[in-house]
């Protein structure tokens, strides 16, 4: 699995997009992301992890507001989140990282990652 952005660098509460594919041959029926959000000089920014099937256009998933990723993450940690969305083999899902309370610049790291056996689907095979 890879994402096209895995870092993020915020000076506002302006989002940020970015997309993950399935790169390999086995389809995934959940996908999860170790989110870092670095420490501020000062103030307690949050931040919020939404998906899309399509690609967000001005910050809106088909109009709407996209489905959460997770809770709400606080600034200074490092969390997984899981998304219960499968994902077959060269498919994509759209991610959008929404800052709040940004008063000092964060930097948000994404990292797509399989942590558990349970997020494979194996191959079918078939007699031909």
């Amino acid at each position: 699995m890879t994402a096209s952005v895995t870092s993020m660098a915020f000076a506002s509460n302006t989002f940020q997009t970015t997309t993950v594919t399935n790169t390999g041959s086995i389809s995934l029926t959940a996908e999860s992301y170790s989110v870092t959000v670095s420490k501020p000089a000062f103030g307690s920014p949050t931040v919020k992890v939404y998906q899309c099937a399509v690609a967000w256009t001005a910050n809106k998933c088909s109009g709407g507001a996209g489905t959460q990723v997770g809770a709400t993450l606080a600034a200074n940690s490092t969390t997984t989140i899981t998304s219960s969305t499968s994902l077959g083999p060269g498919a994509s899902l759209y991610l959008q990282v929404e800052p709040n309370g940004v008063s000092a610049p964060i930097t948000v790291g994404l990292s797509p990652r399989v942590t558990s056996p349970t997020q494979l689907r194996a191959a079918v095979k078939t007699n031909q």
